[in-house]
């Protein structure tokens, strides 16, 4: 079990507690504490408030969480925090969605484990968010050419069910996939490109984990994405030739061998330039 010291201005009658990401927000303070958001810590750790009762100061056998006894408004305090316990069985995919969405958004599950996501920096996001813009771009002009015969969405960090047992999803950069209804879980089949941006925290999860685990679920295209400061520099096509997996490498386009960043016929015409996705002025 790892400690931790965190140090805060302690706000009226409140101080932080450690919540487990597993337990439902209902359960996550000790009986007598009422849940409360706060800053995130990282995008691993998720804190709440307690409230500064007697039965909210005592660590609870159901959350694994423990809170800090009660300190005076606006007082520098210290509290040590107790990590939670390592998940020992898997979970199902119904229990993943009982996580609070705030705190599930940094999370994936994988084979019935809840991992955290990796790093993702500003400039990060909004390569990821840029290209699901492009991409979109792209869909509308290929369903006002078919009329009804299609229809395409797009998506930034959202939950891609791959497989329900034992239950594996994923949450890529961007994503190109079929319309659903409303409340339908986007799942593999559903999905048409699957991109991820590389960054130092994510590149080994990008190249070997989860290309391997779309090409299983059978998601037929998966692009790559490396950047810097001006925005997408590289781009790597990869496609599942023949129904057969892994994965082959279709094309890898730089910034520097001109304008186009994409041009692609399948799954429809695609024409990405670089110039869609810069975060910054050119150097």
């Amino acid at each position: 079990m790892t400690k931790t010291t965190w140090s805060w201005t302690s706000p009226p009658r409140w101080a932080p507690c450690w919540s487990s990401a597993t337990t439902p927000i209902s359960s996550r303070c000790p009986p007598g504490g009422e849940p409360r958001s706060s800053p995130r810590r990282s995008s691993a750790r998720k804190w709440t408030g307690c409230a500064a009762t007697p039965a909210a100061h005592a660590e609870s056998p159901r959350s694994r969480i423990r809170c800090a006894p009660p300190v005076e408004p606006g007082t520098i305090d210290t509290v040590t925090v107790v990590w939670p316990e390592p998940q020992h069985a898997p979970i199902t995919w119904e229990t993943f969605l009982d996580i609070d969405e705030e705190v599930r958004r940094d999370l994936e599950i994988v084979d019935g484990y809840v991992i955290p996501r990796e790093q993702r920096g500003r400039d990060h996001q909004k390569v990821g968010t840029r290209l699901s813009l492009a991409l979109e771009r792209a869909a509308v002009t290929e369903m006002r050419r078919t009329g009804s015969a299609s229809c395409y969405e797009t998506n930034t960090e959202v939950d891609v069910l791959l497989w329900e047992v034992p239950p594996t999803a994923r949450k890529p950069d961007a994503v190109l996939h079929r319309c659903l209804p409303e409340f339908e879980q986007l799942a593999a089949e559903h999905v048409v490109i699957v991109a991820e941006v590389l960054s130092t925290w994510s590149e080994r999860r990008d190249r070997v984990h989860k290309m391997s685990d779309y090409a299983d679920a059978g998601i037929p295209h998966y692009w790559l994405v490396s950047f810097d400061k001006v925005g997408a520099v590289v781009i790597e096509r990869y496609a599942l030739t023949g129904g057969s997996k892994p994965y082959t490498h279709i094309g890898t386009t730089h910034r520097d061998m001109g304008p186009v960043a994409v041009t692609a016929t399948d799954p429809f015409p695609i024409e990405i330039r670089w110039q869609d996705l810069e975060v910054a002025p050119p150097l």
